[in-house]
């Protein structure tokens, strides 16, 4: 995923958010809550994505903001679902966001997106892969990402179409082992590569 390619969601999260109702009425700055690990073992990609979301930021206020208000991103630094909740809060009570943009980890936009929704606040997710953040069908929650289905249907078709004839085995014929790790992320892609892989044989 490249700075262009993130810059380019977060131009279309800011368009939507002009149409939020309510979205900086009461200030001279559209305030959007970016949500990811910004310290820990994580940091890197929290970091990576905020520079995508700072890009489109400053090409949108060079051209006079959105609706003409300028446009600030607030960083929440959090690294599980608990610290998740807590950014939410924060942002909200202490900085006046608008909305929320993030998330890298599945679990933690799982619950600082049910956190947001009390809040009232659109949470547009940009990363989180979790097939079960849209099957909740929360009304403030967009994502704009590939999900769990994209992953699981990608490597399913290499062990079919790639591995299978490599190693000259029909799909009937191959032994496909599933490790993944022990999260709504890492569960929710090989629940479907199962289900994917039965279909197959």
């Amino acid at each position: 995923m490249t700075w262009s390619f993130i810059a380019k969601t977060t131009r279309t999260a800011l368009l939507v958010a002009a149409l939020v109702p309510g979205a900086g009425v009461a200030q001279e700055t559209l305030k959007i809550g970016a949500i990811n690990p910004y310290s820990g073992p994580l940091a890197l990609y929290g970091d990576e994505l905020a520079r995508g979301y700072q890009l489109a930021v400053d090409e949108k206020n060079a051209k006079g903001g959105v609706l003409g208000k300028k446009v600030e991103l607030v960083r929440g630094d959090a690294g599980n679902p608990q610290q998740g909740i807590a950014a939410v809060d924060q942002l909200v009570t202490r900085d006046k966001v608008d909305l929320f943009i993030g998330t890298y980890i599945s679990a933690v936009s799982n619950a600082a997106s049910d956190a947001a929704q009390r809040y009232n606040k659109l949470y547009w997710d940009t990363n989180a892969v979790a097939a079960e953040l849209t099957e909740r069908g929360l009304p403030n929650f967009i994502r704009s990402g590939p999900n769990a289905a994209h992953f699981a249907q990608t490597s399913v078709r290499s062990i079919v179409e790639m591995i299978g004839p490599a190693v000259k085995k029909s799909p009937k014929e191959l032994s496909v082992w599933i490790e993944h790790e022990d999260s709504i992320y890492g569960k929710s892609i090989a629940e479907i590569q199962k289900k994917l892989l039965e279909e197959k044989g």
